[in-house]
């Protein structure tokens, strides 16, 4: 069976660049398209149409998508069945799915949203959290072991995270701290080139020596954009040396961060064009060739 790693790292190859495309039906300060669609047409053609449009600019030139579920979740039965449909026809057009939901709980909770993601969303990855300790990750090792993966937050890109995730622990953080548990852990069941970690872009500068052995994982790495990151040297280096890692886009992607372009856009088919156009600028920063 191949591992969510190698998978990925395959993939990344291909197209020669380490975008994540970020489908993030955010409702706040929609701009006139898209406003309209959710006001005449209701939140399911919005969801989906959103979802198809980013998919569709996608396919052929990415290899991963991530779904954040909140933004889903929020409109009730419509929106999970949009989010079924949507991995669905992600999948079909040959991307990796990455389920952005940060699930965290005793094992036979974490059983229940493992069946959810892998086997009724068909998602290839889960986000979790790992503060309830190994039985986050364990409960998930069957599917972890046929080819699916999990991306355990350790350093998020919000501003009030560093608050807890750098008090000390004897001498380290307590992500660092997190990080070698869980290494161990891992490394003992066989499930090292099954996780990843995610690592806020907009915290590198921080972490010193931490970055090099995080380095070695596939890192998921959110904060470009809309959350005030942006592409530096220094993260361009972690993407260098870590082939399987991955810079999630979403609201600098989607025009969702009030870009002009986005006033000219009048049907589905301008929006996921305005998409693509945004896709290449960001794939060419993060080439990786």
């Amino acid at each position: 069976m191949i591992s969510f790693k190698n998978k990925l790292k395959d993939k990344i190859s291909k197209t020669g660049h380490s975008l994540c495309v970020g489908i993030d039906p955010h409702t706040k300060n929609l701009f006139p398209f898209l406003d309209s669609i959710i006001k005449l047409k209701g939140p399911r053609n919005f969801l989906t149409g959103f979802s198809k449009a980013h998919i569709d600019a996608a396919k052929g030139c990415c290899s991963t998508v991530k779904f954040q579920s909140a933004f889903f979740e929020q409109f009730g039965p419509a929106g999970f069945e949009s989010l079924h449909e949507s991995i669905a026809y992600a999948k079909a057009n040959d991307l990796l799915v990455i389920l952005d939901a940060k699930r965290c709980d005793i094992s036979s909770t974490m059983t229940a949203y493992g069946t959810a993601a892998f086997e009724i969303f068909g998602a290839d990855a889960l986000t979790i959290i790992p503060y309830m300790g190994f039985d986050v990750i364990s409960a998930l090792e069957s599917w972890l072991q046929k080819g699916f993966g999990i991306y355990v937050v350790l350093v998020s890109s919000n501003p009030t995270g560093e608050q807890l995730q750098s008090l000390r622990i004897s001498s380290q953080s307590l992500a660092e701290y997190l990080f070698n548990y869980f290494v161990e852990c891992l490394t003992k069941a066989n499930l090292v080139d099954s996780t990843g970690f995610v690592i806020g872009a907009t915290r590198l500068s921080i972490l010193g020596s931490f970055l090099k052995n995080l380095a070695t994982y596939p890192l998921l790495m959110p904060g470009v954009g809309a959350q005030g990151g942006s592409i530096s040297e220094e993260l361009y280096a972690v993407l260098k040396q870590s082939r399987s890692s991955l810079v999630p886009i979403s609201r600098a992607l989607s025009g969702l961060d009030s870009h002009p372009d986005t006033m000219n856009v009048s049907s589905w088919s301008d929006y996921s064009s305005f998409i693509r156009s945004r896709i290449f600028e960001f794939s060419k920063q993060l080439s990786l060739r």
